[in-house]
């Protein structure tokens, strides 16, 4: 697929099909994440560990969003990897979020939403401090 710029930043382009071998081996799709079809990506961190005490914690991010694009994170904890993974992921509001006093695994998601396809937010560096 070509995409013809017309000067309103892909909310509509013309599109050219061409008959190729591309990144997503001969699908003719549009712009976006191949599995579902959105200007969306999605990020799953590591999984840390700790070995005292926390019920709270908060994360900071040093990241560029330009334009409209927006970065989203989420938390997941549990008291071990397997009771982790089953848990939902909770929305970290203005950079806090809960833990359980139980909990001693913790796995952080990032969200990179773009606002037209062509742009991302670019994420430089995540910091975790738990909160006794």
């Amino acid at each position: 697929m070509i995409f013809h710029n017309d000067d309103r930043r892909f909310a509509d382009p013309p599109i050219q099909l061409l008959p190729t071998h591309g990144t997503h081996s001969m699908y003719v799709q549009d712009m976006g994440h191949i599995y579902h079809r959105k200007w969306k990506q999605v990020y799953q961190s590591s999984v840390f560990d700790w070995d005292q005490l926390a019920v709270g914690g908060r994360l900071t991010a040093v990241a560029k969003t330009p334009g409209k694009t927006v970065l989203k994170f989420a938390v997941r904890s549990g008291p071990n990897v397997e009771q982790l993974v089953d848990q939902p992921w909770r929305g970290v509001v203005e950079g806090e979020f809960k833990l359980e006093a139980v909990d001693r695994h913790l796995q952080y998601q990032a969200t990179f939403i773009s606002d037209n396809g062509d742009r991302y937010p670019a994420l430089d560096k995540v910091t975790l401090n738990l909160r006794p």
